[in-house]
């Protein structure tokens, strides 16, 4: 064999053995056990919401939460549980429609409506969910929209 070829062989072994000792002690090359316990790689974001109900009669009142489930349904009733007061809506195939807060009920005039972020809702309250950056939520007790 030539020194060329056996200098070559060398460097091969030597590299193979280096990246095995590299890899013992990297984390990133090691298995992990069978046994190991799940590892959470994201954990769900806990929203914080900022609730805002207008009555229609000069009467305001705000809230700061943290609600169960991220919705604005779920901000609602946390404020409803919190504070105090009864909220009425019904469950349809389109999503809930609040029919009364705090005593509040809606008539032919008038009806609950909601906005997030200074934007009309589009959709039902039980199904628009919360993200964090929204930064209120409003409930207002006007004239339809439509």
């Amino acid at each position: 064999m030539t020194k060329l070829k056996i200098l070559g062989a060398g460097l091969t072994v030597g590299l193979v053995l280096g990246l095995a000792v590299a890899a013992s002690y990297n984390p990133i090359f090691q298995k992990r056990p069978e046994t190991a316990e799940p590892v959470l790689l994201e954990t769900p974001a806990v929203i914080r919401g900022n609730l805002m109900l207008d009555f229609g009669d000069g009467s305001v009142k705000t809230y700061e939460l943290t609600p169960e489930e991220n919705t604005v349904m779920g901000l609602l009733k946390a404020a409803a549980e919190e504070n105090g007061f009864e909220i009425n809506y019904s469950d349809s195939e389109f999503g809930v429609f609040v029919k009364a807060i705090a005593g509040v009920e809606n008539t032919t005039e008038k009806f609950w409506q909601f906005w997030v972020n200074n934007k009309f809702a589009d959709k039902a309250a039980d199904r628009y969910e919360l993200k964090n950056g929204d930064i209120i939520v409003e409930w207002k007790f006007i004239r339809s929209q439509f």
